[in-house]
Parts: structure tokens; C-alpha cells; sequence
């Protein structure tokens, strides 16, 4: 055993040891507050002596708690059991300015720094933030200001480590309402701008690393501090073949995720291809090529096609799990209306190759109709033409569309996908009758300066009637 006090037998204390000098137990004191100790100086407990705190009662007078004020600075604060729970202390300095600063610090009962509130005389304020790793190590302090004057307000949050060192923060100007993210070098970093339905929206920053070898881009949530992934060019070495580019990118844990490769083709169009992993960083998942806004091709990892978007000029091409799609932007297309100005078709021909695409009123491609061949005979002007379907492959019927010299009237053979006859329309400029297959007459519909509409209805009117033949016989 050892038992003992200093000179002014303030401190005191009593220590409990085995043959080999290796503690038992034992306790210290200052003469209030009396901490006792296991095996290796393990805290066990510390308990303070109450008779010399200031009891804090309730509204009854029931003592729920005490503390101790020392010298108007330093408050400290304990359960009823005496346990301490926390300490504040107060400090104001001026500097050579004049200005005066007043901090409250907060501490937990083994005085570990838990932040602190500070004011100045020249309109600044704010609080700083301790984060502490689990044996009591500073991790990071974060300072939250704000300062008002007469050239208006800034907010700011800056971050720091266990040595002061800037980590990243963020300054808001209160006049300019903008916001300006800071890299631990203090240099501003890159908005990022990734949600295509809000163009404007900044989602987080960015920041190469100018000192680092290997340009590492470090991306950043709205926080500016929190890393949310990584990036890295290819070095040169890399760069073989058709690969003039590329990039790896790896989750906040340095997970690999993703490798971009920028592929030059040999018309001189250029390909991004990106090559997925799983979460093992290793295994890859599955592929993407895009090509310059025109094809967006999704593949599993054996390269075969799961989905996939291709844009030719008014036509977009859809490819998923439920079959091939096709769209059109109407907004280059002309508007076929009928009598009541509502639209029936959009239509857009080719003047080089003489094929016009046609889609219906939502814009879903229907097919395709082309010239082969145009003659004029005694007059009159005929035009070949083949119909095909959406997918623009094998001929669904045929028509011979013709008009006279002044196209005061015209008229159109309509036959099948054999060539088989089914029927026939035409215009004398006033009115359009469609027949059938056997020239008996199925309808006559009045222009009524729409002959585009009506013609469509004609030859709709004559598909109907050759399906309903076909099925009665």
C-alpha cells in the first residue's frame, strides 16, 4: 500500500499494490472531488464532496443537482450524487483593434473540450464544434460564423483538425446570395450541377488535388467536406489504341466503382464506354457506350444488351426488357389535321431520299412510305410508293399514287404486302371516294380543304375493309 499528501495536505491519496508492484486498486483527491481507481489506473468513479458545492433545488426546494463557480470564470457542474458532468468557462480578451472578444467553452467532466460560443465586438459571432474519436482524440473542430455590418451579412463553416489545420469549408454572402466552397488548400472549388431537372441546382464540389501526382478529383456533398467519391485520370502509358481518355472513379471508402474510357473510331466520332464494378471493387457488373448524344447502349457483364437509345435525326429508338420502341420530335414534323384542327398525323419526308416518316398524334412512329419511282404519261404524274411498319424492314403494301397536270383531282391504287389489289380512292378536288378491292364503293367524305386528312381516311377506310374480306373469306 501506498498513502500519501503533498506539502499542503490538499491532495491526498492511498494506492493498493501486488507483490510485483502492479496496482490493485486505489483513489486520489484534490479535496473536493475524490476519483478511485481499478486494476492499470482504470477510472472506476468520481464522486465530489458535496458540502462544499452550491446545491440547485427545484421548485419545491429539492436539490437536483450542485455546482461550483470559481473565481466568476469557471463554472462546473454535478448530479446530486456529486458525479461531475460538465465545466464552462468564461474569457474575454481585446485585441490591438479594440475589439472585444467573449467565448463560453464547453468541456464534459473529464474536461475533454466540447465547443464553444464566441462574440465580438465588430458584429461577428459563432460556435465551433468538437467531434472526438472514441478514445478522446480530436478529430475535427468545426467553426459555424456569422458577421453582420454595413456591407450586409456572411455566414461561413470551416473545418479543421486536431492541429488547426484547414480541412474545407464553405462562405455564404448574404447580399450576392452566393455560396463559395474552399479545398483544404484554400482554393475555390467547382459547383456541381447534376440534376437534370434542375439544370441551376448545385448537388456538391468538386476539387483536383493540384499537388498530387496522380490529379486525384475529390468529390464533395452540399457540405463541402464530406467526400463522396474519387476520381483519377489514365496515365499516358494508357492511352493505347483507340483510347484517347479515361478515368477511374472509386466510392468515399476508395471502393473502385467505375472506368471511363473515351474510344476515337475510325470516321472520327468519339465513343465514352463505361465499365462497371460491384462492391467488391473488382468484379465487373455490366457496360455503357455513348456515342456523341446519338446511341446510349446499356450491357450486362457478358456484353449482352439490356437496353438502349438511339437517336437518328427525328427518331428515337428505345430498347428494353419489353421489346424495341420508337418516337418521334414532332416538333420538326408537319401536322396533318382534319376539319376540327385537331392533328390525326405527323409527317416528315426526305427531299434527297424521297421516304417520309410518319407518326401519329402522341408522336409514336407508325412507318415509313418511299418514292421508287415517278412517271408521267398523257399528263398525269404517278409516283410508286412503298409502305413499310415502324421497324422500317419488310414492305407492308404498296400504292400507285397519281394526279393529273394542273393536280385539280387525284387518285391512289392501294395494294397489299404481295401486291395483291385492295382498293383505290380519288379526289376530284371537291370530294374523295374510296372503293374496295372489287371497286364497290365504300365512302365519300367531303375535302373540305383537308384533302391530306381525307386521303389518310381513304386509305384507312379501304385497310379496314380488305381485313374484313379477307376474314369473311
Amino acid at each position: 500500500m501506498q498513502k500519501g499528501h503533498d506539502s499542503t495536505g490538499t491532495n491526498t491519496w492511498e494506492y493498493h499494490f501486488d507483490a510485483k508492484w502492479i496496482l490493485i486498486d486505489g483513489w486520489s483527491s484534490d479535496g473536493l472531488i475524490k476519483t478511485t481507481y481499478g486494476a492499470d489506473f482504470i477510472k472506476i468513479n468520481t464522486i465530489a464532496d458535496t458540502s462544499k458545492l452550491t446545491p440547485v433545488t427545484d421548485n419545491l426546494g429539492v436539490v437536483t443537482a450542485y455546482e461550483m463557480v470559481d473565481n466568476a470564470s469557471t463554472m462546473s457542474s454535478f448530479d446530486k450524487a456529486g458525479v461531475p458532468t460538465g465545466h464552462r468557462t468564461l474569457s474575454t480578451t481585446v485585441d490591438s483593434k479594440g475589439i472585444l472578444s467573449t467565448t463560453m467553452t464547453n468541456f464534459d467532466a473529464d474536461w475533454k473540450m466540447l465547443g464553444s460560443s464566441w462574440t465580438r465586438s465588430d458584429g461577428t459571432s459563432g460556435i465551433t464544434d468538437v467531434t472526438h474519436n472514441p478514445d478522446g482524440k480530436v478529430l475535427v473542430t468545426t467553426e459555424t460564423g456569422h458577421k453582420a455590418d454595413s456591407t450586409g451579412t456572411m455566414n461561413w463553416v470551416y473545418h479543421f483538425d486536431a492541429d488547426w489545420h484547414f480541412l474545407g469549408g464553405t462562405i455564404y454572402n448574404g447580399v450576392t446570395k452566393t455560396m463559395k466552397a474552399f479545398a483544404p488548400d484554400w482554393t475555390e472549388m467547382t459547383p456541381l450541377k447534376n440534376d437534370p431537372a434542375h439544370p441551376d441546382l448545385v448537388t456538391g464540389y468538386k476539387w483536383t488535388n493540384a499537388a498530387d501526382t496522380q490529379h486525384t478529383t475529390t468529390y464533395y456533398d452540399l457540405d463541402a467536406f464530406h467526400a463522396t467519391g474519387y476520381s483519377q485520370p489514365y496515365a499516358a502509358t494508357e492511352l493505347v489504341g483507340e483510347i484517347t481518355a479515361g478515368t477511374r472513379t472509386y466510392n468515399a471508402d476508395w471502393t473502385h466503382v467505375l472506368d471511363n474510357i473515351q474510344l476515337k473510331k475510325a470516321d472520327g466520332s468519339i465513343v465514352s464506354q463505361d465499365t462497371h464494378y460491384g462492391s467488391d471493387g473488382k468484379t465487373i457488373t455490366g457496360y455503357e457506350q455513348i456515342g456523341h448524344s446519338t446511341f446510349d447502349y446499356h450491357f450486362d457483364a457478358n456484353w449482352v444488351l439490356l437496353s438502349g437509345t438511339i437517336i437518328d435525326g427525328i427518331i428515337t429508338t428505345k430498347i428494353d426488357s419489353t421489346g424495341t420502341h420508337w418516337t418521334t420530335d414532332t416538333s420538326k414534323m408537319t401536322a396533318i389535321k382534319d376539319i376540327y384542327d385537331h392533328v390525326i398525323e405527323y409527317q416528315k419526308t426526305d427531299p434527297l431520299t424521297h421516304t417520309t416518316i410518319h407518326s401519329d398524334s402522341n408522336g409514336l412512329l407508325t412507318g415509313y412510305s418511299e418514292i421508287s419511282g415517278t412517271v408521267t404519261k398523257d399528263g398525269n404524274t404517278t409516283s410508286y410508293i412503298t409502305n413499310y411498319a415502324n421497324d422500317h424492314t419488310n414492305p407492308t403494301g404498296f400504292e400507285q399514287f397519281s394526279h393529273n397536270s394542273d393536280s385539280s383531282s387525284y387518285w391512289d391504287v392501294i395494294l397489299d404486302a404481295k401486291g395483291g389489289y385492295e382498293g383505290k380512292w380519288l379526289d376530284d378536288g371537291l370530294k374523295t371516294t374510296a372503293y374496295d378491292q372489287h371497286d364497290v364503293l365504300l365512302q365519300t367524305v367531303l375535302d373540305a380543304g383537308h384533302p391530306e386528312a381525307v386521303h389518310l381516311a381513304a386509305v384507312s377506310i379501304i385497310g379496314l375493309a380488305a381485313v374484313t374480306h379477307d376474314q369473311v373469306i
